[in-house]
């Protein structure tokens, strides 16, 4: 009976004798360990690539993250800043046509006596005289209003219906830096008697038929008027010098018997707009 060679091969290594020949197996030893080494480093590679691999992904992902990484943020510094509202009544400092509503553009006069003006003119040579028929109500008035500032036509009931809010785009300026003047240098309160007033007690040439004149007060910041003369002369007085800072093109202090003591100030048709309007 014929025996089979046997599929399985026995790897002898290198320098052993053959069990059958007895002589080294020079040639096929090393053909095994060349082929051995070659598994081996194939092996090794194997192994170290991924590794490598491995290791250089990891890295990138560390650096990634050290560039990426956000700075540490403060309770405080994830408050949303809130923005600066201004109310609708009142103007800050306009920023597009860089008008200043808070410094004097004049220096306060020494002294505003009673019955005096400033300049020493007549009000038509200074402001001009009305101009009826180049004037517009609805192209020259605006309507101005102030919280700090006390308006009679607001507390005069439903019967009188003139309003004091309205005057000429000329006068919004001065006006605007008076109330803010007011505000900085007294502790009392600006009162508003009289702005536009197209017929009624005043002369046919009065600057109020086109909301160029108003006459104001002073008074406490409760709505109350000066209780004694003498508190009144000071602050009306006061007042005088600063509409004369606040760019009034003429100031008078009134003190007459009928309408009593306050202050009047008017501007020139010409003067600059806060308010531009259109016909």
């Amino acid at each position: 009976m014929t025996k089979k060679r046997s599929s399985f091969n026995i790897n002898i290594p290198y320098g052993l004798r053959h069990p059958a020949t007895g002589s080294k197996n020079t040639n096929n030893d090393v053909a095994f360990d060349n082929m051995a080494e070659i598994k081996r480093r194939a092996i090794i590679k194997a192994a170290i690539v991924p590794f490598v691999l491995v290791l250089g992904f990891c890295i990138s992902i560390i650096i990634g993250s050290c560039h990426n990484e956000k700075p540490v943020v403060t309770d405080e510094e994830k408050k949303p800043e809130k923005p600066v509202v201004v109310k609708s009544n009142t103007i800050a400092k306009p920023k597009s046509k860089g008008v200043d509503l808070v410094n004097p553009v004049r220096p306060a006069p020494a002294k505003f006596p009673r019955n005096s003006k400033m300049p020493n003119k007549r009000e038509r040579d200074v402001c001009g005289e009305i101009v009826n028929g180049k004037f517009s109500p609805g192209r020259d008035l605006i309507f101005v209003t102030d919280s700090r500032v006390w308006w009679e036509s607001d507390n005069d009931g439903v019967s009188d219906d003139e309003c004091d809010h309205s005057m000429h785009r000329a006068m919004e300026i001065p006006f605007r830096r008076l109330v803010n003047l007011v505000e900085a240098q007294t502790k009392l309160q600006l009162r508003v008697q009289e702005v536009y007033r197209p017929e009624g007690i005043h002369s046919e040439k009065s600057l109020h038929k086109e909301g160029r004149a108003i006459d104001m007060t002073l008074g406490y910041k409760n709505g109350e008027k000066l209780k004694t003369a003498a508190e009144m002369n000071e602050a009306y007085e006061q007042l005088c010098k600063l509409a004369w800072q606040a760019g009034f093109d003429w100031v008078f202090y009134e003190y007459g018997s009928g309408s009593g003591p306050h202050v009047h100030a008017s501007i020139k048709a010409t003067g600059p707009f806060l308010t531009d309007k259109t016909k």
